[in-house]
């Protein structure tokens, strides 16, 4: 789940990457589908990503704060893990009273953290497992939800008290997308998810975020703001 903090991060991802070039083929549509059935992709890209890490790889740091490679993979465990829990099988954790936590943002933070300092005692061969079976079984059960039904978290960062399960999926997609984006750019290794069909789903869903974000900057009556995505075509295409 992506906390109040990290959506700055998420939007200067996106804003960054906005004129990075991004590659389509003659029969691009300017009509961005619903990511839900980029997820096995997405997730079997993540897959090989692990399986090429080297032990070094595994310590990287990243741009998550203080969290390596290995800490961001874990939180990916983790967010197939919770979703499963909480959206299948209804098992939530009790938040506690207010005297702690004065916002649910921190609660997150604090349980995100948790689970990191437990999961440093897998190993990776068990871990990179986890990762397989639990995506497959979470995409799963999101292909079982109602687009149009209530989910069971509102997406916060967009002002939303109340979701549809479409933006909810929607938010778990850009959630999977930037982590597994963070640990690309720790090691180095090449994006294939900054393609058009994996890149454009995770920009459309963040600028959803945008009114809420811009509600209180004054502005004269007609004002607009405009974004514009640069798509670079390859040569000969």
């Amino acid at each position: 789940m992506v906390s109040q903090e990290n959506f700055s991060w998420l939007f200067l991802l996106a804003i960054k990457t906005l004129y990075a070039p991004v590659h389509y083929g003659r029969n691009l549509r300017f009509i961005i589908k619903h990511p839900l059935p980029l997820f096995p992709e997405l997730d079997q890209h993540l897959v090989d990503l692990l399986q090429s890490l080297s032990p070094e790889d595994w310590e990287k740091s990243t741009l998550a704060g203080h969290w390596k490679v290995k800490d961001i993979t874990y939180h990916l465990l983790d967010g197939n893990i919770r979703g499963i829990s909480q959206s299948r099988d209804k098992r939530f954790p009790m938040i506690p009273d207010d005297s702690k936590y004065k916002r649910i943002t921190d609660f997150i933070n604090d349980q995100n953290q948790l689970w990191v300092s437990v999961a440093q005692r897998m190993s990776y061969p068990v871990l990179l497992q986890l990762i397989e079976t639990t995506s497959q079984t979470y995409y799963e059960h999101l292909c079982s939800l109602d687009m149009m039904g209530k989910a069971i978290f509102a997406v916060s960062w967009a002002g939303e008290e109340e979701s549809l399960n479409w933006f909810h999926i929607a938010r778990e997609y850009t959630e999977k997308w930037h982590h597994q984006q963070q640990i690309r750019e720790a090691v180095g290794s090449p994006s294939p998810i900054m393609e058009e069909k994996f890149y454009l789903p995770f920009l459309d869903t963040c600028m959803r975020a945008l009114p809420h974000h811009y509600r209180t900057i004054e502005a004269q009556e007609g004002t607009s703001i405009q974004f514009s995505i640069l798509l670079q075509v390859p040569t000969g295409t």
